[in-house]
């Protein structure tokens, strides 16, 4: 942290310098990060996948590993009574949400597939959005 000079001398500030260039940034934060994941209450769909990674990220690291993703998987799919997904199945999917091929899944590269998990599921996205309320309602 960077004790800051002049108007943002008060808030919490970072200096970054690019690896190409030795010119200083300086990131000043706006916003805490309670206040960064608001954006999971705005769309009940977003919120209840919000809820669903927490559940499922078992060592609270905010990364679902392939076991973890499995899991969830199972636990949905029984959830909504259709078909257990096979092992092929859930490992597409986690491959799809994997696009930086780290072995493991960030929040938001696992929002950011909800559309592959509705067709994995083979639902619309008012009835995935309908039974994850529902099974994350249950989980909460």
């Amino acid at each position: 942290p960077d004790s800051g000079t002049g108007m943002f001398c008060r808030s919490p500030s970072y200096k970054v310098t690019a690896s190409s260039s030795p010119v200083p940034i300086t990131v000043v934060l706006t916003k805490s990060p309670k206040r960064t994941m608001q954006w999971s209450n705005v769309d009940p769909l977003l919120a209840s996948l919000h809820v669903l990674f927490s559940t499922f990220d078992n060592d609270g690291d905010g990364l679902l590993s392939r076991k973890d993703m499995c899991s969830l998987l199972d636990a949905v799919s029984n959830f909504a009574q259709i078909p257990p997904l096979t092992e092929h199945v859930k490992e597409a999917f986690f491959f799809e949400c994997d696009r930086d091929s780290t072995g493991a899944i960030a929040l938001g590269q696992f929002v950011a597939q909800h559309g592959a998990l509705q067709q994995h599921l083979c639902m619309f996205k008012a009835d995935l959005q309908a039974k994850l309320a529902r099974f994350t309602s249950q989980l909460r």
